[in-house]
């Protein structure tokens, strides 16, 4: 069974992170056959069905080559975020190092007796 569906603006379709979905409430008892089977949809059936994004066949690139150019945006931000962050962690690492050789300088030179 294939419901053809026509949308008042097709482009607000599923656009968000969570999918939109539809339901299909039968408000009849709906039959038909095969050459082998008989199938029988009874009154107030429910269909939940997932709504895919609709592009519009009129735009060529649209909002895909939009969303392209800024996942391409976004990767070289986060690249750059990302080599900051690296080199602050790793400066404060090796400060971190430089402060437990210290404290381990100190306990070996206090555990070491020098006669007066």
């Amino acid at each position: 069974m294939t419901f053809k569906i026509a949308f008042e603006n097709p482009n607000k379709i599923s656009i968000q992170q969570d999918p939109d979905y539809i339901w299909f409430r039968t408000i009849q008892e709906i039959s038909f056959s095969t050459d082998q089977i008989k199938y029988i949809i009874k009154k107030g059936s429910r269909i939940k069905s997932f709504l895919p994004l609709q592009i519009d066949p009129n735009l060529r690139f649209g909002r895909l080559s939009k969303n392209g150019g800024d996942m391409q945006t976004s990767k070289y931000i986060f690249l750059a975020s990302n080599l900051v962050v690296n080199i602050l962690l790793s400066g404060l690492i090796s400060f971190l190092w430089r402060i437990m050789g210290a404290l381990t300088s100190l306990t070996i030179l206090s555990l070491i007796s020098v006669p007066i």
